[in-house]
């Protein structure tokens, strides 16, 4: 840890600080020194690009999330840093590693705002086939379905277009 708090912000202390991450036996909660280091290193350097790493390796962690004060910490850097290449990587693996209900809307919503407005980038097709995966009110599947519906007129010639097409239809002939 001091070594960590010794060493200015390159790429060098991400790799340090995930590197530490890894090497917590799972279910074992986190040293308090360990999560104030790592949250006061998001706070000041959670635009680097070694941020969704450290991020995704609190998640390796396999603790419980939601209920901690890691969660609050891992939603505050999502929703900050929506244009960060790893963003898609934290958001999925955020996803499947909730279990609180609330908590697990509480990501779906910051799923459904990333989505308007980021339509040309690649990741919003892997963003909404996640959420189609995992919403489970129907007004929202239904405004998720729509969406993609909308999408898919003028993009027939983008090679991810047959993927959403394909998602749309699953998710509507689905049996009840």
């Amino acid at each position: 840890i001091d070594c960590i708090r010794s060493i200015p912000n390159s790429r060098a202390t991400s790799y340090l600080l995930e590197a530490l991450l890894k090497q917590v036996p799972p279910k074992v909660p986190l040293d308090g020194e360990i999560v104030e280091v790592v949250h006061r290193w998001l706070d000041a350097y959670g635009d680097t690009s070694g941020a969704s790493f450290v991020v995704e390796a609190l998640l390796d962690v396999g603790i419980e999330l939601f209920g901690d004060p890691l969660e609050e910490l891992i939603l505050d850097w999502m929703n900050l840093h929506y244009a960060e290449p790893g963003w898609i990587f934290v958001y999925q693996k955020f996803l499947d590693v909730g279990t609180d209900l609330e908590g697990r809307e509480a990501l779906v919503d910051v799923g459904v705002g990333w989505l308007s407005g980021n339509e040309e980038r690649s990741e919003w097709i892997r963003v909404l086939r996640k959420l189609l995966d995992v919403v489970t009110d129907p007004g929202q599947g239904v405004a998720l379905v729509d969406l993609g519906a909308g999408w898919l007129p003028g993009n027939e010639d983008r090679p991810d277009w047959a993927f959403v097409y394909q998602k749309l239809l699953d998710v509507v002939t689905e049996p009840d």
